[in-house]
């Protein structure tokens, strides 16, 4: 049988397996924080291809997101589609996911408490999906991956989560960018980027051993 062929069923059952488990973590029936009280959709999982070697983390599900419980539905979804395709991305390449599983009312900004109360499951999934690289797009997912504060300030900075085990790669979150167009190109420009911190991991190995310019920053043990 051809190599290729072969390759073909190994990825899809590889997938379907990781599928199965990321599956398995869904806890529809969680009540770790006030969230659930309010959201259509309890404990919604992420979308794309569980077998990418890039994880996008948006913040949490809004009403789209909630109403076919996947995430990045919306109008910032499709921006982020649109900065994908820019540089030869599609959500076959890549895993997406947020940091907070149910819709916060309104869609205001998940509280820390709530980011807390879903951080297991955000574990969970980054160890099913063994990504690379993440990108942490917005201020709450670069809380949620890597404790650290201030969007502005890590931008477009690799971080080294010792919790996670990953390089995180902060970037602005897409709605942002539907308010602030003209930070769309700084968001372009963190997702070429992160595609070749993924060709540095085949040259090299293991990023931690290469001086990524001196901007490779560790988050806290």
């Amino acid at each position: 049988m051809d190599h290729s062929i072969l390759d073909t069923l190994d990825a899809m059952l590889q997938s379907e397996a990781r599928w199965t488990t990321i599956r398995k973590h869904r806890n529809k029936q969680c009540r770790l924080c006030p969230l659930h009280k309010e959201a259509q959709s309890v404990c919604t999982q992420g979308d794309g291809n569980p077998t990418a070697p890039l994880m996008l983390i948006g913040e949490a599900p809004g009403q789209r997101e909630d109403d076919l419980e996947k995430p990045f539905q919306g109008p910032a979804g499709q921006l982020l589609d649109k900065c994908m395709a820019k540089i030869g991305m599609d959500r076959t390449q890549v895993f997406i996911d947020n940091v907070v599983r149910c819709r916060p009312p309104k869609n205001r900004k998940p509280e820390p408490e709530e980011v807390a109360a879903c951080r297991q499951y955000l574990v969970n999934v980054i160890r099913i999906v063994k990504p690379r690289v993440v990108v942490a797009m917005g201020a709450t997912a670069l809380y949620g991956t890597t404790g650290k504060t201030g969007i502005s300030k890590w931008r477009g900075q690799k971080i080294y989560s010792l919790k996670l085990g990953v390089i995180v790669l902060a970037t602005w979150h897409p709605s942002y960018c539907l308010r602030t167009r003209s930070a769309i190109p700084e968001l372009e420009e963190d997702l070429e980027l992160a595609t070749r911190m993924l060709g540095l991991f085949d040259f090299f190995g293991d990023l931690r051993k290469v001086n990524l310019r001196g901007r490779l920053r560790q988050d806290e043990p």
